[in-house]
């Protein structure tokens, strides 16, 4: 076991703690943990402790979202600050850089094949990096990524609903509005001017009612495995495996 010390792609320190095993290995899998949770969790240490009997190296840290609120230290050019961080004050979007910065310092320490998983948000994460990447077309570091695992996938739709209850339809109201720079409203004039045209839309579903991870591995078809990936991934081809675990959350 090693403490890891490395930088997102945006500066900010991150620290893991690498499970290898004693012989030179070129496979890891890549943990990311979901909102206010941390690297510590007895979860981590079990599928490690799997992952190393099969010869496979696990690597888990803190990201930028570990813990409710704490401190962050950010290293850009020798320029350093302290920022606040936690799940209260990360931006989602910003596990990119988490991931990809451990990515490049797994390829550093000799790993070719990485395996991203995901629990909870950390899913989240991970689909959106991977998605970035791929449109991004940084196949530098695609080619190292060999195989994705998605733990306890949360549904964010209905989380919110279920946190923001009856304010939920004016939040997706307010976030559907597009702002200008100066903070107006657009909205669609018609003749005469002075009136609005307001548009009506049909309800979509936003989500799957009945997702996966909701179900026994036993009810799933080797069809909803296939339509799963090619959903979440936007790709074409058919996974290479799947996994579905039953675990409890956090």
């Amino acid at each position: 076991m090693r403490i890891i010390n490395f930088l997102a792609t945006d500066g900010i320190n991150l620290t893991g703690i690498l499970y290898n095993i004693n012989n030179k290995n070129d496979k890891v899998i890549l943990a990311i943990h979901g909102m206010s949770s941390n690297c510590f969790k007895e979860r981590d240490t079990i599928i490690a402790k799997k992952a190393n009997e099969n010869g496979i190296d696990y690597f888990c840290f803190n990201n930028r979202g570990s813990e409710l609120t704490k401190y962050i230290r950010k290293n850009v050019n020798g320029k350093k600050e302290k920022l606040l961080g936690g799940t209260s004050y990360e931006d989602v979007l910003e596990g990119y850089e988490d991931i990809v910065g451990a990515i490049l310092k797994l390829k550093e320490l000799g790993y070719q094949e990485i395996y991203l998983q995901g629990h909870s948000l950390g899913c989240t994460k991970i689909v959106y990096t991977y998605n970035e990447l791929k449109e991004e077309e940084s196949n530098d570091i695609l080619e190292n990524v060999k195989g994705i695992i998605l733990l306890s996938l949360i549904d964010i739709p209905t989380a919110l609903k279920v946190y923001l209850r009856d304010k939920y339809e004016s939040y997706v109201q307010l976030a559907e509005e597009k702002e200008n720079e100066d903070g107006t409203k657009e909205t669609v004039e018609v003749s005469p001017a002075k009136n609005k045209a307001k548009i009506i839309r049909r309800p979509q579903l936003m989500n799957d009612i009945h997702p996966l991870w909701t179900k026994h591995p036993n009810e799933c078809t080797e069809d909803e495995y296939k339509e799963f990936y090619r959903k979440v991934f936007m790709d074409y081809k058919e996974p290479l495996f799947w996994i579905h675990l039953n675990m409890d959350y956090p």
